[in-house]
């Protein structure tokens, strides 16, 4: 039997008005458990569908000032919804960002491409630097087939697809910036 690894947080600095929030609890009403659930319903909802996971997938939402939090786990998500001040990426002193960019087939901006384009407007005026492009069209099939040749499963493996497309995109950024 393999251990798994065990996902938690460590606050290390509170946030001001700092929950773990989810939906809440709609069917405890006539025991006189409030419904409750998130602050920002629509920003709650918003972080969710970004990351195609259930509507109900609770979330850490905070306002005003962030916790200092410490991750132990295997994966985490990151949605930024507010003015955000990227503390990560500037204590660990990163030198480049790669975004895979969604154009169409034929090359053509869609609605997704400009939702990316604007994320990277936000990240660059954030962090001062140029946030490297490259076109991301195909990565999805491209690892699909190395899951096939593989033998395994593609159908319900979506975080293992992206995992590998993102690899494909660094792999490109890299082979084309040497």
């Amino acid at each position: 039997m393999t251990k798994s690894k065990v996902n938690f947080f460590e606050v290390e600095r509170a946030g001001i008005n700092t929950t773990f929030q989810d939906s809440g609890r709609k069917n405890f009403n006539h025991i006189g458990i409030p419904v409750s659930g998130v602050m920002d319903r629509r920003n709650y909802i918003l972080a969710n569908a970004i990351l195609k996971k259930d509507l109900n997938s609770p979330v850490i939402e905070f306002a005003y000032q962030g916790p200092l939090l410490k991750y132990n786990g295997e994966k985490i998500f990151f949605v930024i919804t507010g003015d955000v001040t990227f503390q990560i990426i500037k204590d660990n002193e990163v030198e480049q960002i790669v975004v895979g960019i969604p154009y169409n087939m034929k090359g053509i901006d869609t609605k997704q491409t400009e939702k990316v384009r604007d994320f990277i407007v936000i990240l660059e005026d954030k962090l001062g630097m140029t946030i490297n492009l490259i076109d991301e069209r195909l990565t999805s099939s491209e690892a699909e087939k190395y899951m096939h040749q593989m033998d395994i499963k593609t159908g319900f493996n979506k975080d293992s697809i992206d995992k590998i497309a993102a690899s494909i995109i660094l792999q490109e950024y890299l082979d084309t910036n040497k």
